[in-house]
C-alpha cells in the first residue's frame, strides 16, 4: 500500500544521483583520470551500488510511512542510511 508521500523513490534517487556525481567529480579533480579503465569501471559500479541501495531503502520507508515525508526528511534519512551502509562496507573490508 502506497503512503501519502509524493514520489518517494524519485526524491531518494535524486539524492543518490547528486551524491554519485559529487563523488565522481571530486575524485576526478583530486586524483585525475584513472590509469586502469577496468579498475575505474569496477569502482564506479561499487559507487553506484553504494548510493542506489540506500536510495531504495529510503524510498521504501517513505512509501510505506503513514505520514507524508518532506523532501528534507528524505534527504536526512538517505544521508543516515548512506553513512550506515558505507560504515558496514568499511567494517567488512577491514575484517578480510
Amino acid at each position: 500500500m502506497a503512503g501519502p508521500t509524493v514520489k518517494p523513490f524519485q526524491k531518494a534517487f535524486t539524492c543518490a544521483a547528486v551524491v554519485f556525481v559529487v563523488v565522481v567529480v571530486a575524485t576526478l579533480m583530486l586524483l585525475g583520470t584513472p590509469a586502469n579503465p577496468e579498475y575505474a569501471g569496477r569502482l564506479m559500479g561499487r559507487l553506484f551500488a553504494a548510493v542506489a541501495i540506500p536510495a531504495l531503502i529510503t524510498g521504501f520507508f517513505a512509501r510505506r510511512s503513514a505520514n507524508a515525508w518532506s523532501t528534507w526528511r528524505i534527504v536526512a534519512i538517505f544521508t543516515l542510511v548512506l553513512v550506515i551502509f558505507v560504515a558496514v562496507q568499511m567494517i567488512g573490508a577491514m575484517s578480510k
